[in-house]
């Protein structure tokens, strides 16, 4: 006798809809319920934007984003770090993943991840302002070309602009959630904008201390 589970298995196959009803609490239907598709935000490859003169990626510094481990288990394994922007002026991205990706079109409004390189990570005035946890403002990120660092491979030269005077609240879609995910700093430890250590995992605060 087949099991429950090859039943289902077999009736999605053939198109059949899950039957969710017995899976729900009472007084609730299967037609209450909507399928939430998951998407990918669209990545500002430094490389495609120079190479194919896409408009600079000008927006609201919504965040830090940490994504999952490249290159895993090598010696070349990395853990890449972005900044989140909702775009204020159109420009292009990529979607998609690996080999798969390809250019889309990025319009006001939509999410798009700037990828941080080295010069970023050094820049304290822009790590402050993504981390800030009472305003929100306005970058623009323009790629220049590269330069030399003294390292095997050069690095993508960003010309980085903020609108200090002119900030948004961090509320609604920008707002950070208390406790998970705060503002996920990306130097190692998590640190809020006041200088509070915390569990990048967990949220928890670790040194109430404002660093010095």
């Amino acid at each position: 006798m087949a099991s429950a589970k090859k039943n289902e298995t077999a009736a999605a196959s053939k198109g059949v809809a899950f039957d969710y009803s017995k899976y729900l609490p009472e007084g609730m239907k299967a037609t209450d319920l909507t399928i939430v598709e998951s998407t990918l935000v669209p990545i500002y490859s430094a490389q495609e934007a120079f190479e194919g003169g896409w408009e600079p990626a000008c927006g609201w510094l919504d965040r830090f984003v940490i994504l999952p481990e490249q290159r895993k288990g090598t010696k070349d394994a990395f853990i890449p770090k972005a900044i989140k922007l909702i775009v204020e002026v159109p420009t292009k991205g990529l979607k998609g993943t690996k080999d798969e990706r390809e250019e889309c079109d990025v319009v006001k409004g939509d999410e798009l991840l700037v990828m941080i390189n080295g010069q970023m990570l050094q820049n304290k005035e822009l790590l402050a302002a993504v981390a800030d946890e009472k305003n929100v403002y306005f970058a623009t990120f323009r790629i220049k070309g590269t330069k030399d660092v003294d390292r095997p491979s050069e690095m993508w030269d960003y010309e980085v602009q903020i609108a200090k005077g002119h900030p948004k609240k961090r509320e609604g879609r920008f707002a950070i959630p208390i406790g998970g995910t705060k503002i996920d700093l990306i130097l190692g430890e998590g640190r809020t904008a006041s200088g509070e250590v915390y569990d990048t995992k967990t949220g928890e605060l670790i040194n109430s201390a404002p660093a010095s």
